[in-house]
């Protein structure tokens, strides 16, 4: 089976080429996801996270009383939705494309080489908004259309992103022309991010520096593979944990187990004299966040339909019969149906329960996660076009998970600010409307709550 080619909005990349073109472009991209960035992940996970939450406690309504100069005891968060967007762009932007940015103000932006007045997470909004006049409309006509319509929207925020873009990617070239000479890279930027990331391998493989490859990388293939990264990347863990976030504060029991996790990771780390959690020694702790994840994306999967298309003749077998798809025939795999199958997840398949993720060792305390049936669990995919960057989304969801709730606790508002948890839940049931990917459809205050 092939992916559909529409998403090309910048050039042909990793998840819409096909055959040997497909397998050039995971042999480029494939090697950046390594332990040294998903080292880099968790730090810029921490980092932003805690830039967040500190943004939270200087503007947000304090939900409980507090003494002058100190954190208040609880705070509540209006905007979770946007802020988690805003983290997921962030961490992808310093980890991956060795940018680091601020939380606002000077530095919350990546230089761009576009004049079109948009922030860099407004460019990304709107393109996301405008998504449908890109996929369907010629370039040409979109920039003849008046400004303040939908094409033209589209065609100023495809700008706006393109020029972030090509202005991190002029930044890696001028930090790999210069070095570490300080003087010589300004213009590359004062804070600097890994050395080794997805940038550099792009332009390493457009310039011919990788000589095991069997040609350049084209200028077009670098800003598409850019882009992809970039754009489904930031939103599939942001999405993910704004759903676990609210998923805690509406399953207390739930929330026990994770904290417990937590704080069982710090003592470790103390008892190491580390003052803070690293992803080498302290990742593969984290059972219970990671089954967190993992059923938080079977019942809130990204995408509800893949489409996909035949490359070849190919049979399959369904109740015992086997049935010939003839190339080129059109298939849509309902990942929502296979995530919600009584034959894989048993007599309450909708029910939120990441103990299902978790087994126990015998003759030891320790939990071990699940491994599901192949073809049962499908959010980043399966097989050979599996998401290269699943891990990468792991590791930033449990690095932000455990800097938010170190000492405090998620919450719903009380019922009587009139967000009870049927309110909640019946949020949750629904989608925001003409999003590309599932979307909390309404904003759900929270608060965060000091633990003692």
């Amino acid at each position: 089976m092939h992916e559909p080619a529409i998403i090309k909005l910048y050039g042909r990349n990793v998840i819409n080429a096909d055959g040997d073109v497909w397998r050039f472009h995971r042999r480029v991209t494939g090697p950046v996801f390594s332990e040294k960035i998903h080292s880099a992940v968790w730090a810029e996970g921490a980092r932003q996270a805690a830039l967040m939450f500190r943004s939270w406690t200087s503007s947000s309504t304090p939900a409980g009383e507090s003494q002058e100069g100190t954190e208040p005891a609880a705070v509540r968060v209006d905007t979770l939705f946007d802020d988690t967007l805003k983290l997921g762009l962030h961490v992808i932007t310093g980890a991956a494309y060795g940018c680091p940015l601020a939380w606002s103000g000077p530095g919350s932006a990546p230089p761009t080489t576009s004049r079109v007045p948009y922030t860099y997470a407004q460019s990304v909004e709107e393109l996301n908004k405008h998504l449908m006049p890109l996929f369907l409309t010629p370039r040409w006509l979109l920039r003849l259309a008046p400004a303040r319509s939908a094409w033209g929207r589209a065609w100023t925020a495809y700008e706006a992103l393109g020029g972030f873009l090509r202005g991190m990617l002029e930044r890696e070239r001028a930090r790999r022309q210069w070095g570490d000479d300080p003087a010589a890279a300004a213009g590359a930027g004062e804070d600097e991010g890994p050395r080794e990331n997805l940038l550099s391998v792009l332009l390493d493989a457009e310039e011919g520096g990788d000589e095991k490859l069997e040609r350049r990388m084209t200028p077009e293939e670098v800003l598409g593979n850019a882009f992809i990264f970039m754009f489904a990347g930031h939103e599939t863990t942001a999405n993910t944990t704004h759903y676990a976030l609210l998923l805690l504060a509406l399953h207390p029991d739930v929330q026990t187990h994770v904290l417990a996790e937590i704080d069982g990771a710090h003592r470790a780390a103390a008892a190491e004299g580390r003052p803070a959690l690293s992803y080498e020694r302290d990742y593969p702790r984290f059972v219970h966040a990671v089954a967190l994840m993992q059923e938080t994306l079977r019942l809130y999967t990204p995408t509800s339909v893949v489409n996909k298309c035949a490359a070849g003749d190919q049979a399959i077998t369904f109740h015992g019969r086997r049935y010939l798809l003839p190339a080129g025939t059109r298939v849509a795999v309902n990942i929502t149906g296979v995530h919600s199958s009584p034959k894989v997840w048993g007599d309450h398949p909708l029910a939120f329960r990441p103990d299902r993720w978790l087994q126990q060792q015998q003759q030891q305390q320790e939990c071990t996660l699940l491994k599901p049936p192949r073809g049962a669990w499908l959010p980043f995919s399966e097989g050979s076009r599996m998401c290269s960057g699943r891990k990468f989304a792991t590791v930033e969801f449990v690095s932000v998970l455990c800097t938010l709730l170190r000492a405090h606790r998620v919450e719903l508002l009380a019922p009587a600010e009139g967000w009870g948890e049927d309110r909640v839940r019946k949020v949750l049931a629904g989608r925001k409307p003409g999003a590309l990917t599932l979307q909390v459809p309404q904003r759900v205050p929270v608060r965060f709550v000091r633990r003692t």
